[in-house]
Parts: structure tokens; sequence; C-alpha cells
């Protein structure tokens, strides 16, 4: 059977067929990222193509030379245009591949990808985060295009202890189990120090593990584990595992350090490699400007029970809420553009609005009302469109929308049904998620709200470390369909980023 195996490992190296050909061909990839004139510090489009080519078999080299096909890609954005505060930027990526001669053998464009932000910069983060999406399906496709033409990995032989001879051209696999790495990620922490841990594994045996050069250590079972130092600022993690026969497989990430973390009392351990900061907008409007929009009693007060509930028993803190009453529209819009610029990939975000909303159905609209919004005209209003491109530009890995409001519902393009078992606490923090519920669905609400009535009560009587917002919505939704005409809806904001992960309030310790 080991005879027959390295045949065939031969054979496919010498007939460049099917998948096993993938498997030996090297790439050197080059990218250059430019966001508006600017070249990017933390490379947003490469990782998830080197995950994305790793996962398809090829092997990433370090450098150029001999038997090694270069990828050269390159992406820089321009600005679009700006509509109610809400900013576009779009993409144009040019790349080619060359065979090891230097020859170009296949290239392609793509123009005008599109990006949305609180301002063209944070528009064109966003375009080149999202053009993974459509470049990685073309390079994939231009490679499988020109497999013939491109140069096979000279795979090392060596003699059995049998006397035969055996083809090991594979690299060896390296599994990171904390922290956790997202395609498209940089992990953002503010402690100086770090914990990588994980495990590698080749057939042959491994030679050497490093960290940015330093050997590490690893157990009879491949496992490994160290701490770095983590300076202020980018720092970028190397970690190359060699086998005996020198064939290398690498994991390439970056650290963003905004600071030293703080220690408080009560705060909650992490889930895996920390939950980030928790951040929260709460928006309530009693009083309307204009005399021809009904004023309201409750939406301060149910604003504030939240914000007191989030504060005392859930790891939200004081200085990261921004707690809006009556505000003006463009109040809402800078309070969202400040966000922007503090929220990182790691950290997490809840909205909460109480006050008028409108449905349009000639337009077939939605929107938010402002405390200084006209029945004459819509020009304070806020399009439920604005609200899902500001959800999708703010860099958060968790983000909730709990809207009371009437019409509420039409910030879903669809429902999601609840028609699986809900995953483990880690998996849902692990994925990306962009969640919102609602006191209603197309209909109006009283202002006399039985939605946040459970809604508080459920998060106050919670004694769980992790509750998910679907777990929260669950435990109230039948509650309040039993006592008021509402029908409360749960799902996801569509186009706004959501892998299917979900937003965890985590208690407070010596709250559970």
């Amino acid at each position: 059977m080991k005879v027959l195996k390295n045949y065939i490992l031969v054979f496919c190296i010498l007939t460049g067929l099917s998948s096993g050909a993938f498997s030996q061909v090297s790439l050197y990839l080059f990218t250059d990222e430019i966001n508006l004139g600017k070249k990017q510090d933390i490379p947003l489009l490469s990782p998830s193509i080197k995950e994305a080519l790793t996962d398809n078999g090829f092997i990433i080299k370090d450098a150029e030379g001999d038997n090694v096909n270069v990828l050269q890609i390159k992406i820089s954005t321009r600005e679009g245009s700006e509509s109610q505060g809400i900013f576009t930027s779009f993409a144009d990526v040019y790349f080619s591949l060359k065979n090891k001669d230097g020859k170009v053998i296949g290239e392609k464009s793509l123009i005008g990808l599109k990006g949305v932000g609180l301002n063209f910069a944070g528009a064109g983060i966003d375009a080149i985060r999202k053009s993974s999406g459509k470049v990685v399906p073309e390079i994939l496709q231009v490679l499988s295009d020109h497999k013939a033409e491109i140069a096979v990995y000279t795979a090392a032989i060596n003699q059995t202890t049998d006397g035969s001879r055996s083809v090991d051209g594979m690299p060896p696999e390296i599994v990171i189990s904390s922290p956790l790495l997202f395609r498209n990620a940089v992990i953002s922490t503010r402690s100086p120090k770090m914990k990588i841990e994980g495990s590698v594994a080749d057939a042959s045996g491994i030679a050497k593990l490093t960290i940015n050069d330093e050997d590490i250590p690893i157990s009879s079972t491949g496992n490994f584990s160290t701490e770095l130092s983590v300076n202020e600022g980018i720092t970028q993690i190397i970690i190359i595992a060699e086998d005996k026969y020198k064939n290398q497989a690498s994991k390439v990430f970056s650290i963003d350090r905004s600071g030293d973390v703080q220690t408080k009392p009560g705060a909650v351990t992490d889930l895996s490699s920390g939950p980030g900061i928790f951040y929260a907008v709460i928006i309530g409007i009693n009083d309307y400007q204009d005399q021809g929009i009904t004023q309201l009693d409750n939406p301060i007060n149910d604003a504030t029970t939240l914000y007191e509930t989030l504060i005392s028993n859930y790891t939200f803190n004081r200085g990261n809420i921004y707690f809006l009453k009556n505000p003006v529209r463009s109040q809402i819009i800078i309070a969202f553009d400040e966000l922007s610029k503090k929220v990182t990939n790691n950290d997490n975000l809840l909205i909460f609005y109480a006050g008028h909303g409108q449905w349009d159905n000639k337009k077939k609209l939605g929107y938010w009302l402002p405390s200084d919004a006209k029945t004459s005209n819509t020009a304070e209003w806020i399009y439920n469109s604005t609200i899902q491109d500001i959800i999708a530009s703010i860099p958060a890995k968790h983000t909730l929308l709990i809207a009371d409001a009437c019409f509420s519902g039409s910030i879903f393009k669809t429902r999601k049904a609840f028609n699986d078992a809900p995953p483990s606490v880690e998996k849902l923090y692990e994925l990306t998620s962009r969640k919102a519920m609602t006191s209603g669905t197309m209909t109006e609400v009283p202002d006399k709200s039985v939605f946040l009535e459970y809604l508080n009560k459920r998060l106050k009587e919670n004694k769980e470390p992790y509750l998910s917002s679907r777990q929260l919505f669950t435990s109230f939704e039948e509650s309040v369909s039993n006592n008021s005409q509402s029908t409360p809806q749960y799902g996801t904001i569509q186009d706004t980023g959501d892998d299917g992960g979900d937003f965890i309030f985590i208690r407070k310790a010596g709250n559970q």
C-alpha cells in the first residue's frame, strides 16, 4: 500500500493532473494595497488570498526563486460620492500571474468594487475588505486555466527504511487555536502580552518551528504555546514550520495594540482571544420640534432602564456608551462617526433606538425620525438603508440593533427563521454577526412598550455568564406576543457582513 501511494504521488507530480497538481504548485505572493493614495500599513486583502490559496493546496513561498511562480496583486481605491452622511469609495484591482521564467501567462482587472463608510477613507477600507469575495474566485480561475503553464514544485526525495524512495513535497500543517484568526482580521488588544497556542503536524516530522525568528519548543504531540510581548501599534506575527525535508508552511497575522488593559473589578475573562470592548449607542426620543409629530412619554425612560441594566449587570462601561436623549439627526450621525474611529474588529456594538419610525409604502422605504424631523419633508429623517450602511461600515465583530419604533421591522430584507439548533457560544462568538431585534413588524407599536419591559426583565433575571441575542429574544418573544398586539422580530440585517455568529451579552462576575 505504501509503494502504491508513492507511485500515485509521483504520477501526479509528473503529469500535473487533478488536485494533486495544485498541492505541488508554489507561488510567491506580492500585494500592493493603496487606500486613497496611501499604502495600507495592515494588509487587508492579502491574508484572505493567502488563506484561500493554501486551502486549495498551493505552497506559498517567502521569496522568489527557481520553480516559483509569482502572483502579483495591486488594489487601489478612489473616492465615490456622499449622501446623507454616508460615503462611498471604489476599489480597482489588477493581478497578474508570472511563470518561473518571468513570463506573464494570465492577468485580469476588476473595476469599481464598492465600499461604504462614514468617510471616504473608511469606505475605501470597506471596499478592500469586501473585494476578496470577488478577487479570490477570479485568481483561482486564472490559476486553473493556466495550470499546465505554471511551475511544479520540486519535491524532496528521501530514502525509506525499506530501501524504497518516497516523495515528500507537502508542507507541514499549522493550526492556531489562540488567538482566533479570521480572514482579513487584525487581532486587536490592549495587553502588552499575547499568548499564541496551536499545533503543527507533518508526515515526515517537524524539524523546527519559529515565531518571528524565535525557536519555539514543540511537544511530542505537536502542540506549542508561547507568550509574546506586543509593542504599541502594529506588530506582525510570522509563524513558520519546517519539516525534515525543508518543506515550509507559514501563518501570518497582525496584532494592533492600542494601549494597556486596565483590569477592572468584576471584569469577565475572555471567550478565547478576548471579547474586546463593548460599545453602545442608546437613543431615546420623546420630544419632537415639529408640532405635527406626536410627542412620546416613554422612550427616554425605556432607554435609561436599558442603560442602567447594561452597566450594572454586563460588561459595558459608562465611558463606552453614547446615550443620546432627544438627539437631532446630526448628533446621531456624529456619534456613529466617532464610533467608527474607535471600534475594532475585536469589539462589540449594541445600537438601541426608541422613538418614532415611519414607513413610506409608495417608495417602500423605512425611516427613523430624529427630534428635528419635519412632517413637510424627509431631509432630517434617517433612512433604514443609511442605518444598514452605517452598521456595515463599523468594523465591529458583533453588532446588535434593538429598535422599538413603529414599522421597525422594515429594517429586515428577510427574516431568519429558527430552524436549527443554536451553536455553542464559542462558535457564535467566532463568526461575525449583524443582528437585529425589533418590537414589531410593519405596523405601529404603542408608546408604552411591552417589548422593552420584557427585554429588560430577561436581561436582569439572566444568571448565565454568556447570553446570545438569539437566546434573549426567544426568552421573551412569546410573552410579548401574548401581552400586546405587537409581534416582535429577530433576524439578520442583510448585506452588512453577517457570517452567522451572534452578539453575546457577558455578565459581570459577581452578578451570575
